[in-house]
């Protein structure tokens, strides 16, 4: 199944012409779903905390659900409730080049993987790929994968905005085994945490984690444009050599030193159309 180039506005509005409810969401068990190009989007002051953009996940109560093969990708997520892209009970998943803001009052979640389930039936994630992602807002958590093991979070852009010391770029807080790889990830906090289990990026590193990482402000163009503002943006070259997604957000080819992010900087590209001028 493919979910392509929807734009999803107002979901599930409240009595007060709120959204309310997940804009895109499935249960149940479901193989090899694409879920990609997507506009999601509310107005701010318009969205309370249940409203969601994406969510694959349980919700069945005594029914084993699972998903396999999931990829969400390319996917732009802007000003929902307080998670943006969400599974759970996932199992060989990609959640990839994804653009997520939020500038609500509250904050968001904007990647989870968590377990969903309460009552132990379901299937419990494994081998899920976080990469490439571009998040800004105000507060709230960056990344978040807190179930299963053999996950690999590497190459996203997060900027918090906000002066929250409660802000997180990730919450990984899994036993470090659960993790295959951690590592070249941008993010600009200066009010937060680098994550929920340690405060910032070199007590990270202490454990191990993230050796090719920064705690710096990714460069993007805007809070709300998360292109790189130029070439000396901290994001650039600044992804994983190995295991980035090939393709960014306008499916254009990454280099062999990837950004990290959505998006890929191309200066040649932007040469050949800078305008021509006869004297």
């Amino acid at each position: 199944m493919t979910i392509r180039n929807n734009e999803l506005y107002r979901a599930s509005l409240d009595g007060s012409g709120s959204c309310g409810g997940t804009s895109l969401v499935g249960h149940g068990v479901i193989h090899d779903l694409l879920i990609e190009d997507n506009l999601i989007r509310e107005d701010v002051g318009k969205a309370n905390q249940t409203c969601w953009g994406i969510a694959i996940a349980p919700a069945y109560d005594g029914t084993a659900e699972s998903y396999n093969n999931l990829i969400i990708r390319n996917n732009r997520v802007e000003n929902v409730g307080n998670v943006a892209i969400a599974t759970g009970s996932c199992i060989d998943c990609i959640i990839e080049n994804n653009v997520v803001v939020n500038q609500q009052s509250f904050g968001v979640s904007a990647v989870t993987v968590r377990p969903f389930g309460t009552n132990g039936e379901d299937a419990v994630s494994s081998n899920i790929t976080v990469r490439n992602n571009s998040i800004s807002t105000t507060t709230g958590i960056g990344v978040e994968l807190t179930e299963g093991s053999g996950h690999t979070i590497v190459s996203n852009a997060i900027q918090m905005t906000g002066s929250d010391t409660n802000a997180y770029c990730f919450d990984l807080s899994l036993a470090p085994s659960s993790y295959a790889a951690i590592d070249y990830n941008v993010c600009g906090n200066s009010a937060g945490q680098w994550a929920t289990t340690t405060a910032n990026l070199a007590s990270w590193q202490g454990q191990g984690w993230g050796a090719n990482s920064q705690a710096a402000a990714p460069g993007f163009t805007s809070s709300t444009d998360l292109r790189p503002a130029s070439e000396t943006a901290v994001l650039i070259d600044a992804g994983s050599p190995t295991l980035s997604s090939l393709t960014d957000f306008n499916g254009d080819v990454r280099d062999a030193q990837p950004d990290a992010g959505a998006y890929e900087w191309h200066p040649l590209t932007e040469k050949l159309f800078l305008p021509l001028v006869v004297k």
